[in-house]
Formats: C-alpha cells, structure tokens, sequence
C-alpha cells in the first residue's frame, strides 16, 4: 500500500512538473514547452504501473493455492481474484 501511495505522489507530482504552464498539459494551443523526456517519462510510468499491477494482483495467490477447498470453489476464488488482471 506504502508502494502504490509512493507512485501515484510521484506520478501527481511528475504530471504537473514536466510541463510549464499546467495547463500545456492538455491544451497545446497556449504558448507553453515541456520537458524534452515526457514520452519516456510517461513510458516509464506506465511501466512501472504495469508491474505494481501485476504484484498486486499475484500477491494472494499463494494463499488461494493452499486454501483446503472443492477444485471448483478455489478456481472460481482464483479467478475472481484475478478479474483485476483484465
């Protein structure tokens, strides 16, 4: 939880300090520049998003694995831990 706060403050923080004003964010049409790395930067996010994503959602599957449950019962508790996947 302490990791996911982490980087959606870095994430904030990165999406209103790259370009000058804010507002260049979403409106091109005013007088404005970002950073020359913006497109890696947000690669880099969302690479990193991808991964936390994927912590997150395998971090209870031990447990489900060892759950003493009908086969039934544990793929459907499996598989509604993993909806998140999709």
């Amino acid at each position: 939880m302490g990791i996911s706060t982490f980087y959606f403050i870095c994430v904030f923080l990165e999406t209103f300090l790259l370009c000058k004003p804010v507002e260049y964010n979403w409106n091109k049409n005013i007088k404005g520049h970002c950073d020359e790395k913006v497109k890696e930067t947000y690669l880099a996010a969302g690479i990193i998003n991808l991964i936390c994503d994927t912590f997150i959602i395998a971090m209870p599957m031990p447990l489900l694995f060892r759950l003493v449950l009908p086969i039934g019962k544990k793929i459907g508790l499996i598989a509604v831990f993993s909806v998140g996947a999709v």
